[in-house]
């Protein structure tokens, strides 16, 4: 610090009158001995008096800061320009139109256009640059999805969105600047739509696309929740958001000029006037022909660190448990693997033989572990050609390329023999056994058909003794499905009535709003009520499906219109699944029912999309999902994280709602895992601002700490049973009296979390002296790390435990484990008597 002093003494002494300020950067030692570079600055406040303030500022972590920025600026460059976000202006002036040198190679134009050239690249026809403007006009703001020829004259699906920022003397706008979003790529739509949305928004970290002029062009939603809603800062100077950053612009602009980057800490306030200090790192936008056409600004608290993005993509595509590759990339490549056509493909269905009493015997997490040692075993045989996924509690799949069969029957007989493998969980000794299914694949058949021969062949293996495979036989089992599917019974059963509806409300806790009406078909033969679970599955895949769907729509409708009628505003929600929903023959039938019968409304359905990650085609689908919005309909993602779910849907349906189901919330009692799978649910919910609805909900206990952490949209029998239209014209929902915590406080959240855990580990001790009489080294360290923490708040179970970790005695160890999970189940409200009125 000295030497740099002496050696700015000359400068030092130049700049020595009141208001002037002096930067330089000098090492300092700490007390270790590790040089740390410091930013100085002095600056005189009495220039007699030779007053003056010293500031220093550690850059140590912003040198690392800075060296993760540069790692990682190629991959956000590519990010954001996959994104065919491509900015355009137009002046009315001079009545042209410049869009960028990337969009101008895609149309095969140049990159100034005049109308009489711009007409050609337009599907739709205008009269001018002015009256195309005005259709999409909406205020100040112009949003519109528009169609754009090709160089090779196809058509390009893009969406614009830009603001008038000049206006003439005669208020007219004169200046439109804006983006050109190509929605007409898969990659794009993936790449924008989703990865910026999802990855980044789960960061506390903001990524910012700014124009050449540092103005807001997109961004993901940590920056809009900082800096507020989307339409108020579009197209605004980031240095209006980011204070800290206004007296630098230029100083910023010219470092990045010059050849790099600009990083700094600046402080700057948020849309609630709270003042935040911030890490700042500034990169330019650079084209195809490595032109600068903006800036990608990326900004995270200077006290936190950002989530881990490509944690967060891979959570996206694979097993949280297991880790293995989940149900939705399954589908993705298998789906591709068939479509190249390339190579021969096999798929195997791994079955675990009664694996439900292992959960049953020694409790969930024992079953998660069992799982997860299994599928590492198994998971060790694919290599990177083939996939190795899991799609359902004990359910596996492995995706083979082979040359000859022997290989496929090699593979599932050793992914037989690693199933039936003792496993050693601490000082547990389990065993099971598997079947396993065998099918191949041919360019006919869709991933799903594939699948689909391959359950059956391991259902055939596990009726047939079990611990075997069995190959499906195209030629012997080609009317395999007959023995599943009977669709002329269900199409009779729709022509003599006897299929109906019944309705169960979703409502609203806090405003005791009935939200919607869920359809449920049910058939009554000779006497008896039927089921969905009963006859649905046999005809899956048959035409009779597709039937049943267009019943249960136009009865739902039907049902609507009766309520409507009666004052009752409420929705109506159908389940369909992907494969049916986005075909062109269902649609047609479907709109056939709103022109065959105008009384309808569309806006009043909800369709809830079940098996929506195993859609392959996104373009087709993107089509068909725009056709319905503009219909009117609502979508609703069924079953959110569920094996047959993916988080992708979200993005594929454009939606802003989703499904729990009760299955998902029924551990968070007993299973930390579970617990923290249901928070970060409601996280999700939160960020994204979706609407999340618990269905199934049957017992008050879970439906008060879902409350507790911030769900308020249910749907289950604790409300109402299915109902008939007419009955259900009549629910009025009473709210009971609960005993509800707030669990979306971190501090309550721990210690609700604290309480399962012992639970957890009491249940443990339990199944553990199923086979042994003792504790075992690993259960002892446990339970003595768990001592300390309880002891805050429970003296009684603290001490129990204590006498549990030095416990020899097997009656003893039960009795007290035994008393630990009463104990806990009080503190967790199981006494709790609740009134109802």
């Amino acid at each position: 610090f000295k030497a740099a002093v002496l050696a700015s003494k000359k400068a030092f002494l130049q700049a020595s009158f009141k208001n002037e300020e002096l930067n330089f950067i000098a090492n300092m030692t700490n007390a270790y001995g590790k040089k740390i570079p410091f930013k100085i600055k002095a600056k005189f406040i009495d220039a007699e008096g030779q007053k003056v303030i010293y500031s220093f500022t550690d850059l140590s972590d912003m040198l690392k800061l800075q060296e993760r920025f540069e790692k990682q600026s190629k991959e956000s460059k590519a990010l954001l320009w996959a994104s065919e976000a491509n900015v355009f202006t137009w002046d009315k002036r001079s009545d042209m139109l410049n869009i960028s040198d990337e969009l101008s190679k895609i149309l095969g134009t140049q990159s100034t256009l005049n109308f009489e050239q711009a007409k050609s690249v337009f599907v739709d026809e205008f009269d001018s640059f002015y009256s195309f403007f005005e259709s999409l006009r909406d205020a100040q703001t112009y949003i519109k999805d528009i169609k754009l020829y090709s160089i090779d004259k196809e058509i390009l699906h893009f969406r614009l969105r830009a603001k008038a920022l000049e206006y003439d003397e005669f208020g007219e706008v004169s200046l439109i600047k804006g983006t050109l979003r190509d929605l007409s790529l898969e990659d794009s739509f993936f790449v924008c739509q989703d990865l910026l949305a999802k990855i980044f928004s789960f960061s506390k970290e903001e990524v910012v696309l700014l124009d050449e002029e540092m103005r807001v062009i997109d961004a993901n939603d940590a920056f809009f929740e900082s800096a507020g809603a989307k339409d108020s800062v579009y197209l605004k100077d980031i240095t209006f958001i980011k204070q800290g950053l206004s007296d630098i612009k230029y100083q910023i602009i010219e470092t990045i000029n010059q050849g790099g980057s600009w990083s700094g800490k600046v402080w700057s306030e948020n849309n609630k006037n709270k003042s935040k200090l911030e890490v700042i790192e500034i990169l330019p936008l650079i084209d195809a022909n490595e032109k600068k056409t903006g800036y990608i600004m990326l900004a995270m608290l200077a006290n936190n660190e950002a989530q881990n993005e490509k944690y967060l993509e891979f959570i996206a595509y694979h097993d949280p448990l297991t880790k293995l590759p989940n149900r939705f990339l399954l589908y993705n490549k298998l789906n591709s693997l068939i479509q190249k056509n390339e190579q021969k493909i096999a798929v195997i269905y791994l079955d675990m033989d009664d694996f439900k009493s292992i959960n049953d015997n020694f409790g969930h997490q024992i079953g998660d572990k069992f799982l997860v040692a299994i599928s590492e075993k198994i998971g060790a045989m694919f290599n990177g050609k083939n996939i190795f996924a899991r799609i359902g509690g004990d359910e596996f799949v492995g995706v083979i390329n082979y040359e000859n069969l022997g290989e496929v029957y090699e593979i599932a007989q050793n992914m037989l023999r690693l199933a039936s493998d003792e496993v050693k969980i601490d000082e547990l000794k389990l065993k099971a056994s598997a079947s396993v299914g065998i099918a191949l694949a041919d360019s006919e058949l869709g991933a799903d058909d594939v699948l689909q021969r391959a359950d059956w062949a391991m259902y055939q293996a596990k009726i047939s003794g079990k611990n075997r495979s069995y190959t499906f036989d195209a030629k012997k089992d080609v009317y395999f499905k007959s023995q599943y599917e009977d669709g002329s019974k269900i199409l009779k059963a729709l022509d003599a009535g006897e299929m109906f509806l019944e309705f169960q409300p979703e409502i609203s806790f806090s405003t005791g709003e009935t939200l919607s009406f869920e359809a449920l078909i049910r058939w009554r033969k000779d006497g008896e009520i039927i089921y969905p679970s009963d006859f649905l599955p046999l005809i899956k895949t048959s035409s009779a499906s597709s039937n049943i769907a267009l019943f249960t729509i136009k009865e739902a409708l039907l049902a609507r219109k009766m309520w409507l009628e009666n004052g009752i505003s409420a929705k109506v929600r159908v389940n369909l699944s992907v494969k049916k929903l986005f075909t062109e023959e269902f649609w047609h039938k479907f709109k056939a029912i709103f022109d065959e019968d105008k009384s309808l409304d569309p806006t009043g359905l909800i369709i809830d999309v079940i098996d929506a990650a195993t859609a392959t085609n996104l373009e087709v689908l993107e089509i068909y999902v725009r056709k319905y919005k503009e219909l009117g309909i609502h979508f609703s993602l069924d079953d959110f994280a569920s094996y047959s779910s993916s988080i992708e849907a979200l993005g594929m349906l454009k939606t802003n709602r989703f499904n729990i189901d009760n299955k998902f919330c029924k551990h968070i009692f007993n299973s930390k895992e579970a617990l923290e799978s249901i928070n970060m649910i409601r996280f999700v919910a939160d960020k994204f601002g979706l609407n999340a609805t618990i269905k199934n909900i049957d017992d008050k206990r879970t439906l008060e700490f879902l409350l507790g952490l911030g769900f308020d949209k249910f749907q289950g029998n604790i409300f109402s049973l299915a109902l008939l239209a007419k009955d259900a014209a009549l629910f009025k929902f009473e709210r009971p009296y609960l005993h509800i915590k707030d669990y979306k406080n971190s501090e309550n959240f721990e210690l609700f979390k604290g309480l399962v855990v012992l639970k957890e580990l009491a249940n443990e001790v339990i199944a553990n002296l199923n086979q042994d009489d003792k504790l075992t080294q690993n259960l002892k360290q446990k339970i003595e790390g768990e001592i300390k923490n309880i002891g805050k708040f429970n003296q009684e179970i603290s001490i129990n435990l204590s006498k549990l970790a030095s416990s020899s005695d097997s009656g003893e160890l039960y009795n007290l484990a035994m008393s630990i999970i009463k104990e806990c189940d009080i503190n967790l409200g199981f006494s709790k008597e609740i009134r109802v009125e």
